[in-house]
């Protein structure tokens, strides 16, 4: 290098404090400064959880003899009746995102794929009075055949859950114990 020429300085004081605990400080200021608190450790570590849960899902699934599906989040109208839908201009044709992969995994079970499973977004387009409804989401869906009663689904869902909560506690009991 020949030479440099300093365009702007930096601040100094950062706006947020990444060296402290997260919860020390208002959801609006993490949000706000969203670049700045994605440094914080106790913050970042929830996406390298979130990341282990959605692994640990496929995992449980596939030792059931499910096989991974990927649907389309773009379609022509709704697949659930009575759900708000978020509209998109697609090109010269207007599309809306998809609120559930329910209709793609029921052509799976239908064509012969009887144990289907689907990690995917999934979009609700509804007004909530709670902080608790989410109008997009990661939803992970299963579809399977010939199921004898819903204790199928019970033992199933159970399944799911007592796999997700060892692995985390063997893999990921840290970042538990930070919150």
């Amino acid at each position: 290098v020949q030479s440099i020429e300093v365009l702007s300085e930096a601040d100094s004081e950062l706006p947020i404090p990444v060296n402290q605990d997260p919860a020390k400080l208002g959801l609006e200021a993490l949000l706000d400064n969203r670049i700045i608190s994605l440094r914080i450790p106790k913050i970042r570590r929830v996406f390298e959880l979130q990341a282990a849960i959605l692994q640990y899902f496929g995992e449980y699934m596939r030792s059931q003899g499910f096989t991974e599906i990927k649907t389309s989040k773009l379609i022509g109208s709704g697949t659930e009746g009575g759900t708000g839908l978020f509209q998109v201009e697609y090109f010269d044709t207007k599309v809306f995102l998809a609120q559930s992969p329910q209709f793609y995994k029921q052509a799976m079970v239908a064509s012969g794929m009887e144990r289907v499973f689907e990690i995917g977004a999934a979009y609700r387009a509804e007004k909530h009075e709670t902080p608790r409804h989410l109008n997009e989401y990661v939803s992970l869906d299963a579809e399977m055949a010939f199921i004898e009663s819903e204790n199928d689904l019970i033992d199933l869902e159970q399944g799911i859950l007592k796999h997700i909560f060892a692995k985390v506690a063997e893999h990921n009991g840290d970042i538990l114990s930070l919150w």
